[in-house]
């Protein structure tokens, strides 16, 4: 039989091959080899794809490829770790031979280290590590200090959790004083030594008792820097690294350095706008088998404890009071009576099943949000004269309803030459803090924490939403002999207060104050010879007030606190500083010679009413007939003197040598002992230099060891030489401390050591820094018990040693980096 040609396939056909013979034509096969910058040596492992598609291959151990390319012009994209990306054109060519050419090498880092003197990290004989805007803030948090944790080894951030700006205690290589409070990191901000510390109130027990005692943290001074102000953070590890700061760096540095205008001549305008979301995402682990009870009793399972035939009805005998979890066993065929059951319109109880609610822990928790805005706007006209102002505002509603805070940054930089011979610089920054509710801390009845770990399992948490807000009295639903006709006061069936009474009602208010600034001049008296003049001062101002309305555990007749605080710190210095070469370069030095005065002052005042005349009134003079208010007040005066000089060496640029000393003069400490000094000397060897690692071994791009000493210290609080009386409740009556000073008390002493080794390998693409270190803290001050016989319970000694030796790396790697996108991945041991 015959077949008929089909005439629309041949043509299909036809014009199918007229289409593809082009493409078939234009592509390709391309070889060719890929070479190390000497033109000999071949790259094993380099990707060779070409541009714009997804084909590509990789080079063999002699450098060699095989491509199949297309198009009219391709081009290869062709780049190894370590060397330059290149893109040659293939054109008519089917061999191509390339020669890498080696990436550029970032110079030496340079990074503040004490003194706000700036130095290349290569010269330097101890740890430091730099951490810059970009990395602060590529993740936005609440408080900036969390941006830090990761970043560098050996540095641990620790949050109170608390509140929506709950303090953060920042150590270095742990604690190494018995003194809790003397193991925090200093920190530095443009020179000026600024206050860090926790700004929560005091107390003596974590329980609330009839002295007042409500502990609430309002955060520390360092969360109230704006990371969008900050331009970098140098962390200095170690006491050699930190000696000229004195005694207050003992546990290392962070010196923080803030922006200032641009450089280059015009006007810039920065825009920034954020939003961070929080969530409350891990719970206890709570059990969900058994309800309220204990020992499984079948008495203790419910809120009311009534006969089961009495339903739809108004007569219960007794509520059950037990806080533990360990009832009868959960089913929804059983029937109780509860908290739920109850018609609060006709007073009727009728039974529900007897099953776990879910929110009863979770359901007072909200979703947090932190709005933050800020402008930026900074000038220069080219010749050195500079200026930036910022404005950023930032608001928090908290994860528990009623909390959270307000906050306004302001920040001013100015720096202009003023002749030939000096220099001016000065900067301010300006913080205002608010906030109307900042939750308790502590374990007890008015802190929402307690009242959620004592609840019912049974109960859902939207019942004591609604009991609240409807303003429902349940007169069971009492604590003790508290009850009054008005809103609920405790937590159903266990003693314990509606958490929402305690936000909404036991309130504790901040209104904060802070700015912190310096101004300074630079004098150009000889080549290489300079001196710095400045002056810093940190001031906050801060007023609070805790609230309890009348029938408040404790306080069944309410409770009120003002406090007004004043912390004034100044910092004055000068130095003289001097940079010179010799021997052709081959040598260089620079020396230096400076002081300091600090003075430090602080004051709190305090009025407390321990009984309201009206309720919900908070005012001072809201107090009975015949009652008057417990005002107390609280002053703190220090200052401590110091000189202090150094001298850098460098031979070759390869080997370097450090050698600090400064001597300081506490007025907290007596005459006899009030004078210590402390020495420090660090050196360092560029090993890549000294044994030409560039012919020697190439992959090495750096590779430095480092070695340093320092012996530092601590003083000890002001008051601590002699007694002094304190106004006692009884008008007229004073009190002699409880515990015994010592007048000739010593200042602690910290004697350390440390080595260390950086290597950098592949351009620079992968390196490390390991550090051994191991300090000694010996005169330690601390308080210790002592017979009450003798009319004190304690007495302040030099006592104690504490050893803190540890090993400390830090790994980091760009496994990839182009114009458009880098990988950096960095570990920390």
């Amino acid at each position: 039989m015959k077949i008929k040609p089909d005439l629309k396939i041949i043509l299909a056909t036809i014009l199918m091959a007229l289409v593809m013979l082009p493409v078939m034509a234009q592509e390709r096969q391309v070889t060719g080899t890929v070479l190390e910058p000497d033109g000999v040596t071949p790259v094993f492992g380099a990707t060779v794809v070409l541009k714009g598609t997804t084909t590509g291959t990789s080079t063999d151990a002699r450098g060699a490829f095989s491509i199949r390319v297309t198009g009219t012009n391709p081009v290869l994209e062709i780049q190894f770790l370590g060397y330059e990306k290149q893109e040659i054109t293939v054109g008519d060519r089917s061999v191509i031979n390339v020669t890498l050419q080696e990436e550029a090498i970032e110079v030496s880092a340079v990074v503040v280290t004490a003194l706000g003197l700036t130095r290349e990290e290569k010269s330097l004989g101890y740890a430091v590590t730099k951490v810059d805007n970009e990395e602060l803030t590529q993740v936005v948090t609440s408080n900036w200090l969390n941006g830090m944790s990761g970043k560098v080894a050996g540095l641990s951030t620790v949050g109170a959790g608390t509140g929506p700006i709950s303090s953060m205690r920042v150590t270095l290589r742990g604690d190494q004083s018995l003194n809790y409070s003397l193991n925090e990191a200093l920190f530095v901000v443009d020179c000026i030594p600024v206050r860090s510390g926790a700004t929560a109130t005091s107390s003596s027990s974590p329980y609330t008792n009839s002295g007042g005692d409500f502990p609430v943290d309002f955060g520390n001074g360092a969360s109230d820097l704006n990371p969008e102000d900050i331009e970098s953070v140098s962390v200095l590890k170690g006491p050699a690294a930190t000696a000229l700061y004195g005694s207050r760096a003992a546990n290392g540095a962070i010196v923080i350095t803030t922006k200032s205008g641009r450089k280059d001549r015009g006007i810039g305008v920065t825009i920034n706008s954020s939003v961070v979301a929080e969530r409350a995402g891990y719970w206890p682990d709570f059990q969900t088998q058994f309800g309220s009870g204990s020992d499984m009793g079948l008495n203790e399972y419910c809120f009311w404890t009534l006969n089961p035939d009495l339903v739809g009805t108004t007569d219960y005998p007794s509520r059950n009071l037990s806080r533990y979890a360990w009832g009868e066993e959960f089913s929804a065929d059983k029937l109780r009576y509860q908290y739920e059951g109850k018609d609060w319109e006709t007073g009727l109880i009728s039974p529900t099943p007897f099953i776990y609610k879910d929110d009863w822990f979770t359901g007072i928790f909200q979703d947090g949000v932190t709005l933050n805005n800020s402008i930026a706007i900074s000038g220069s006209n080219g010749e050195g004269q500079n200026v930036r102002f910022s404005v950023t505002d930032t608001r928090n509603k908290w994860i528990l309803p009623n909390t959270g805070f307000q906050k306004q940054a302001y920040a001013f930089s100015f720096e202009t030459p003023v002749n030939k011979w000096i220099d001016f610089r000065t900067k301010v920054n300006y913080y205002r803090t608010d906030s109307d509710n900042m939750p308790m801390a502590g374990y007890h009845q008015t802190t929402v924490m307690y009242n959620l770990m004592w609840g019912y399992n049974s109960n859902s948490m939207a019942d004591w939403r609604n009991e609240y807000f409807e303003g429902r009295f349940n007169e069971i639903n009492r604590n003790s002999n508290i009850s009054q006709n008005g809103n609920s006061l405790v937590f159903a069936g266990t003693g314990s207060y509606n958490p929402y009474r305690v936000l909404y009602e036991e309130l504790n208010t901040t209104d904060k104050d802070r700015v912190f600034g310096n101004i300074g001049f630079t004098f150009h008296l000889l080549e290489g010879l300079t001196l710095d003049l400045r002056s810093g001062m940190d001031l906050g101002a801060e007023f609070r007030t805790q609230r309890k309305p009348k029938l408040t555990y404790v306080w069944n007749n309410g409770f009120y606190r003002e406090q007004s605080m004043l912390n004034l710190e100044i910092n004055s210095d000068f130095l003289l500083k001097y940079e010179k070469a010799f021997l052709d370069g081959r040598l260089t030095s620079t020396s230096a010679f400076g002081g300091n005065n600090m003075v430090d002052h602080y004051r709190r005042n305090t009025v407390q009413l321990d009984e309201l005349d009206i309720d919900g009134v908070y005012h001072i003079n809201n107090v009975p007939f015949g009652i008057i208010a417990d005002p107390s007040n609280y002053r703190r005066y220090r200052t401590i003197n110091s000189l202090y000089g150094f001298v850098s060496l460098g031979w070759d640029d390869t080997y370097f040598l450090d050698i600090t000393g400064r001597n300081d003069w506490s007025s907290t400490l007596s005459r006899d002992n009030w004078s210590y000094f402390y020495p420090s000397v660090a050196a360092s060897v560029l090993l890549d230099q000294a044994f030409d690692f560039r012919n020697n071994l190439p992959a090495v791009s750096f590779a430095k060891l480092r070695l340093s000493w320092a012996n530092v210290g601590n003083d000890t609080s002001p008051y601590s030489l002699d007694q002094y009386y304190s106004a006692s409740s009884i008008s007229g009556g004073y009190t002699l401390p409880s515990t015994i000073p010592d007048p000739m008390i010593q200042p602690e002493n910290v004697e350390s050591w440390e080595l260390g080794l950086d290597a950098k390998f592949l351009k620079n693409r992968l390196g490390f820094d390991l550090a051994l270190y191991n300090s000694s803290t010996t005169n330690q001050i601390v308080s210790v018990d002592i017979d009450p016989i003798v009319g004190a319970s304690g007495m302040k000694i030099n006592a104690g040693e504490i050893n803190n030796k540890g090993i400390e790396v830090a790994f980091y790697a760009t496994p990839v980096k182009t114009r458009d996108f880098t990988w950096d991945i960095n570990l920390n041991w």
